[in-house]
């Protein structure tokens, strides 16, 4: 709640400071005289170019959330082989639960990513604490190249659904790269965000191939 608070209060804020500023340049250009006159229509355009700045924002989520859920599954579809080992699948669990504390945000797209994971990993005899990213860091570690390369790509696909990758989920990605003997830089996983975000069509190939 005190977050919304937050983001009204600063919404109000942007409104009022570049209504000043436009008043103060309507003052320099007509001096006093002229900006008694303009002084409440000024107002107007200010607070028409915040709505559209956010209604952009809002429709660019709008359509995220809509084609996210769907890649989810399409992509883990792609994915998912018949014969996945038990890290493997552990962790994807893993991977999906620690983007999401990485970026502390249940975003509906992750919900429906750790549902897909959830639905395909069946039980597990150690799925606890999945929000451990030291522990996912550790199996991960410890687990072949191969396996290493497979959950990497959900990871991958983990921190790109929400259609950014903050910087949790950045240190995150970096330590698993490094692990995995990768590039730690991962402009290529921001890249795939930003297609993702536009409402771009990405490929479970794709995934594979960041850091190589």
């Amino acid at each position: 709640k005190w977050q919304l608070v937050m983001y009204s209060l600063l919404y109000k804020g942007k409104i009022a400071v570049t209504s000043f500023a436009l008043k103060m340049l309507v003052r320099r250009a007509l001096g006093r005289a002229g900006l008694r006159g303009l002084a409440e229509l000024v107002a107007i355009p200010v607070t028409a170019f915040w709505n559209a700045v956010v209604t952009w924002h809002v429709m660019r989520e709008a359509r995220l959330r809509i084609v996210g859920p769907p890649a989810a599954q399409a992509l883990i579809d792609e994915l998912w082989g018949d014969h996945l080992t038990s890290p493997q699948r552990g962790g994807a669990l893993r991977a999906v639960a620690g983007a999401i504390v990485r970026s502390n945000d249940l975003h509906p797209n992750l919900v429906a990513l750790m549902d897909e994971v959830r639905r395909r990993a069946g039980d597990l005899e150690h799925h606890d604490a999945l929000d451990d990213t030291e522990r996912f860091v550790s199996e991960f570690e410890a687990a072949s190249a191969d396996e290493r390369d497979w959950i990497l790509a959900v990871s991958t696909l983990a921190a790109i659904l929400d259609g950014k990758v903050t910087r949790g989920e950045g240190r995150l990605l970096r330590r698993l790269r490094i692990a995995a003997g990768l590039s730690p830089n991962i402009g290529d996983v921001k890249r795939l965000a930003r297609r993702l975000r536009r409402g771009k069509p990405i490929r479970a190939s794709e995934l594979r191939v960041c850091g190589h």
